[in-house]
């Protein structure tokens, strides 16, 4: 019984030294088609843009360019709204880590694929404000590092494209940027090769500080994606 407590005591020791190595619960994004579309009409009401992807009015006269409307949502949690020529998520959660959820906002660009973080919205008095300001260059900076390029002010094309995975592990959130490779077949996520080991770049995002964990092959699941797979 004695050396059972004392594993026990050093696997929870491993685990505080090593983070990345605790059990993590993925954080996934909303799917309630009801609730993607209040939060849509609450930008909306606001004047936040979801996008500047859209139908051009030139081709198709009269678009609605309030896109309010989401047309539907998939099982991984992208929606898509009458007019704009993208696909979103929401991820509900506190990003940041400063006892407040956030709303976090990616955008599906060029072949399917998705945004790292277009937009981290705060409420404050009831309005929506994006922080993402706030780690937009240290993030971008810390990518750069990891890849082994110059360092510039403004991110690299290839940093644009990719996936993102919240999870929280020991008490904190985390968010891991999944680069993307056209090869990977993202479409269609359904399709995708579970044996496939993108690189993947992970951070903590503290109150003000952007903490970069690590840079690492990650084996994705299902799970990692699809909620209850």
């Amino acid at each position: 019984m004695k050396n059972k407590h004392l594993l026990f005591a050093w696997l929870a020791g491993i685990c505080l030294l090593f983070p990345h190595l605790a059990v993590a619960e993925i954080i996934y994004p909303i799917t309630s088609k009801t609730e993607l579309q209040s939060l849509v009409r609450e930008l909306n009401t606001q004047k936040i843009k979801m996008t500047d992807w859209y139908n051009d009015d030139d081709i198709n006269p009269g678009v609605d360019r309030t896109f309010e409307k989401v047309d539907y949502v998939d099982d991984n949690g992208e929606f898509f709204i009458k007019g704009c020529l993208a696909g979103f998520k929401f991820f509900k959660t506190d990003i940041n880590n400063d006892g407040e959820d956030k709303l976090v906002k990616t955008e599906e660009r060029g072949q399917g694929r998705i945004f790292a973080i277009d937009a981290v919205y705060k409420n404050v008095k009831r309005k929506w404000i994006d922080i993402s300001n706030e780690i937009d260059k240290p993030l971008h900076e810390a990518l750069d590092k990891a890849k082994g390029v110059k360092v510039t002010d403004s991110p690299q094309p290839e940093d644009d494209f990719g996936d993102l995975i919240i999870e929280k592990k020991d008490g904190k959130v985390y968010f891991t940027i999944i680069e993307g490779i056209d090869k990977r077949g993202w479409e269609v996520l359904k399709t995708f090769d579970a044996s496939d080991e993108p690189i993947a770049y992970e951070f903590l995002w503290v109150g003000s500080k952007l903490q970069f964990i690590r840079t690492y092959q990650r084996l994705l699941k299902k799970s990692d994606i699809f909620k209850g797979q």
